[in-house]
């Protein structure tokens, strides 16, 4: 099954029931997964029955599926050995020289203070391939590849030193460093380039110091892709 949004009037229906969640692992064994199906230009204007999932010895996938909950509801499914190259605005899910689309931008509205373990970027302006989570501020890397990220932030409050770390798989692994000696401002970015596998998480923790940022302002931001 797809995990990205299908387009209305494809595979044989009206409303197209795709996958809203990644795959399982072999290790998570069963899982439950929720299914959204298209429709008016809305990508889950229809929340299914959720399904059961899992991933077998072969690379293979077994679904338990449920009624759906109303007429012109089908499941999707994608061959993904025919698939091609992705079109503009599509995500394709395979490990057979298929490209992926990943891009995301979130800020975070409001200030700072002191030790955050992480931060939760809840104003999200894209989130293409849906591998964000904004509930978290986590990033999951959906499929193995080289991901860029940038991360930044601003402070304002004389002789304070402020920090924010990108964190990958609980390792900080770069810093974005804002230190204001005199009564003014001094914003920050930081850029990050590395190889991941597929589910690899990311995100960003606020060490020490102030960080700015206002529901208006970019000045707390995260992003990649």
């Amino acid at each position: 099954m797809p995990e990205r949004c299908v387009p209305v009037n494809k595979c044989g229906t009206n409303s197209p029931l795709w996958l809203s969640g990644p795959h399982p692992r072999i290790r998570d064994g069963i899982v439950t997964r929720n299914v959204c199906g298209t429709w008016n230009k809305r990508c889950c204007a229809f929340h299914s029955t959720p399904i059961k999932v899992k991933k077998c010895p072969g690379n293979y996938y077994v679904y338990q599926f449920t009624k759906p909950t109303s007429c012109y509801l089908a499941y999707c499914a994608v061959n993904t050995l025919v698939c091609g190259r992705c079109r503009r605005n599509q995500s394709c899910v395979s490990r057979d020289k298929i490209n992926w689309r990943i891009h995301f931008f979130a800020s975070y509205p409001a200030q700072i203070n002191g030790k955050l373990n992480r931060i939760k970027y809840s104003k999200v302006l894209v989130n293409v391939g849906r591998a964000f989570d904004r509930r978290t501020g986590v990033f999951r890397a959906p499929v193995k590849g080289i991901y860029q990220f940038f991360f930044s932030t601003q402070t304002t409050i004389k002789g304070l030193k402020t920090d924010l770390w990108l964190v990958i798989n609980n390792y900080w692994v770069a810093v974005s460093r804002a230190h204001v000696p005199r009564s003014y401002s001094v914003g920050s970015t930081s850029t990050y380039m590395t190889f991941l596998r597929r589910g690899a998480s990311v995100y960003v923790t606020h060490n020490c110091g102030n960080s700015w940022a206002t529901a208006a302002s970019m000045t707390i931001t995260f992003g990649g892709s």
